[in-house]
């Protein structure tokens, strides 16, 4: 799961609660500063945050 600290649409805090509930979810990110639509979302930096779970 991948969430935006900023986000005002889905609070960090609403998906911080939706991924401890997930008990076979892999790995829940949160990008730092990043709003629910902001261009990160739809570009290649959101591929290797997935890949990688940092973004490197």
């Amino acid at each position: 799961m991948l969430a935006g600290s900023a986000d005002t649409l889905v609070p960090a805090t609403q998906s911080a609660t939706v991924a401890s509930l997930a008990p076979t979810l892999h790995r829940h990110t949160v990008l730092d500063g990043i709003g629910h639509n902001d261009p990160v979302w739809f570009g290649p930096y959101l591929a290797a945050v997935a890949d990688n779970g940092d973004g490197s």
